[in-house]
């Protein structure tokens, strides 16, 4: 086998090793270590794996007295009409677990 066919040969199965591990990694890389990883897990929890690693989490500027910190979450939903979901979402802390609460805004 030529230098130039190995060389092709490794940059394609790196290629397919990238688009195959997010499905796999997580459920290891999003957990319950700060909101936004919890809100990451929420939406490989909807089965969405990939969009999980590629969603926009930021922080809104309200805050709730009992919810908490207020975020707004982007990522594009392949079963939705429109395709973009925008949602703002709660993640206020009980027993150690983050409590998703998600909505569409007022």
């Amino acid at each position: 086998m030529s230098k130039k066919k190995k060389i092709l040969l490794l940059v394609f199965l790196s290629v397919a090793v990238l688009i195959a591990l997010p499905p796999f990694l997580a459920p290891v890389v999003h957990g319950q270590s700060s909101p936004e990883s919890a809100l990451r897990a929420s939406i490989y929890q909807e089965g969405h794996p990939y969009q999980s690693f590629f969603a926009r989490i930021s922080e809104n500027e309200y805050v709730d007295a009992e919810l908490g910190q207020l975020y707004d979450v982007k990522w594009f939903d392949f079963n939705s009409p429109t395709g973009d979901t925008s949602s703002v979402c709660y993640a206020p802390k009980q027993d150690d677990t983050y409590m998703i609460q998600c909505g569409t805004g007022p």
